[in-house]
């Protein structure tokens, strides 16, 4: 029997509005979609995008008013880390312009790079920036790392070092073609570095708060605006701090984060001790030098370091459901939210976990497969309602799950400090 006219329009209309989004990739207004820890898996992350209608085949903004929002860790272990920071910096560009937004979120990774702590970067990744003119690069930066040696060690009133054949491969050893060059890239001038300075740690959106790794009781009292403030001020007070160095020839450019920190300490108590002697005629020029290398010299309990921090917290995946529900409610109030979303800890079986009654949703699923064995994944966010994307699957999320926490190498410690 043929539906009548009212009937059959309705039925269309139904039809329609379930039809297109994946016909047309447009997505349901004011949908919001998180992806939690990629690593490098360029694969992996455009697999999930297109399975939640956010690209297209040829990996171009199709989400319509979507709003996606990753949390981190685009960074290490991976091999095609350049891409995913290619991928998402063109992302940002094309969403607005079909009203949808891309929001990345820097996670501890992030932070790890731009602070100088590179211990996690990927051979393959090093290789990806190499140029036609890295081995030149390489062999200038021995060079200048043979006078820098020389001249530390006459400073000290040390012997010359040796500085042979042996000294020189363990140099390229540790600093592989293009090595240089992701620095470069990663540094304040750099394109990738430029933007990954610009990215918040925190935002809020369809009534939760995303970020890497949690808002700790320590932190409680923080506005989001204030911690996205304080982490762009430490990168900052880093950056400046270790120009100081450069510039002074304090330090070499392959010195590490631990290197710094080290050399930053006893240039701070040269400076401070010449500030106390009486009749200092540049003592504003050494005020000045003294105020870069403070934060420089202590700051291990930076937000960007502290493992209570938000870009390390693990409270919301370690917490009892007694403790989390004890603490939850609070942070959320205090912070306008009804919910967190975050990734940093790798969820055992690679599902997405929902946490504390709804409190918390937990979206670091593994998807670097060759590390962390897991799949990639995606929090879809509609109205109230909640659901678990997959490549071949759509799960709404209810209930209360245990714990499990994955315990590969994932939960890499706080950078080495001396």
């Amino acid at each position: 029997m043929p539906l009548k006219p009212v009937f059959r329009s309705a039925w269309l209309a139904a039809c329609l509005a379930a039809w297109l989004p994946a016909v047309l990739g447009a997505s349901s207004p004011g949908r919001v979609v998180a992806i939690g820890d990629v690593h490098g898996d360029f694969e992996a992350l455009v697999e999930i995008l297109q399975a939640a209608n956010l690209v297209d085949e040829y990996a171009g903004w199709s989400g319509g008013d979507a709003t996606l929002v990753q949390t981190g860790d685009l960074l290490d272990r991976g091999a095609r880390v350049r891409e995913v920071m290619d991928l998402l910096m063109r992302l940002q560009q094309e969403a607005p312009s079909a009203g949808g937004e891309v929001v990345v979120l820097l996670g501890n990774h992030e932070a790890m790079n731009l602070l100088g702590v590179w211990r996690d970067v990927s051979p393959d990744v090093f290789a990806s920036f190499a140029t036609s003119t890295s081995a030149e690069r390489r062999r200038a930066s021995w060079q200048t790392y043979m006078r820098w040696s020389v001249r530390s060690a006459r400073r000290r009133g040390q012997p010359p070092p040796s500085l042979g054949p042996v000294q020189r491969a363990e140099f390229e050893r540790r600093f592989p073609l293009g090595f240089f060059e992701y620095g470069e890239a990663l540094g304040p001038e750099g394109r990738y570095g430029r933007w990954l300075r610009e990215l918040p740690v925190v935002v809020r959106r369809a009534g939760g708060v995303f970020l890497h790794g949690g808002i700790s009781p320590a932190y409680g009292d923080r506005s989001l605006e204030q911690i996205n403030e304080a982490a762009r001020a430490e990168i900052a007070s880093l950056d400046a701090c270790r120009e100081l160095l450069l510039e002074d020839g304090t330090v070499h450019e392959t010195f590490d984060l631990t290197d710094r920190t080290v050399e930053a300490r006893a240039q701070l108590e040269e400076v401070e001790q010449r500030l106390a002697a009486s009749r200092v005629r540049d003592a504003e020029e050494l005020e000045r030098s003294a105020e870069v290398l403070r934060p420089c010299a202590d700051y291990k309990g930076w937000l960007l370091i502290a493992e209570d921090g938000p870009v390390w917290f693990r409270g919301l995946a370690r917490w009892s459901e007694d403790e989390g529900l004890a603490q939850l409610p609070a942070l959320l109030a205090g912070l306008e939210a009804s919910y967190f979303v975050a990734g940093h800890t790798p969820r055992t079986g690679g599902r997405i976990q929902r946490r504390f009654g709804g409190l918390a949703y937990l979206i670091d699923t593994g998807m670097l497969r060759s590390v962390y064995k897991g799949n990639p994944s995606a929090l879809e966010i509609v109205g109230d309602r909640f659901f678990a994307l997959y490549p071949d699957s759509r799960v709404e999320l209810a209930g209360v799950e245990p714990v499990t926490t994955a315990t590969s190498a994932s939960a890499a410690g706080l950078p080495a400090l001396p």
